[in-house]
């Protein structure tokens, strides 16, 4: 049984979040970084 080097190397079983969701979900979640990001300094400004 003669197996080329294509057969040997393992197939990507890698399984990205952008493959299962798609790019928006990976937009959204910088959206709600800076969404947080934001309404923690505009909740700690309020203590000034």
């Amino acid at each position: 049984m003669s197996r080329t080097k294509e057969e040997i190397v393992a197939k990507p079983v890698r399984s990205d979040h952008v493959d299962t969701y798609g790019p928006w979900a990976w937009i959204a979640g910088f959206a709600f970084a800076v969404l947080i990001t934001w309404m923690m300094f505009y909740i700690a400004d309020g203590f000034s």
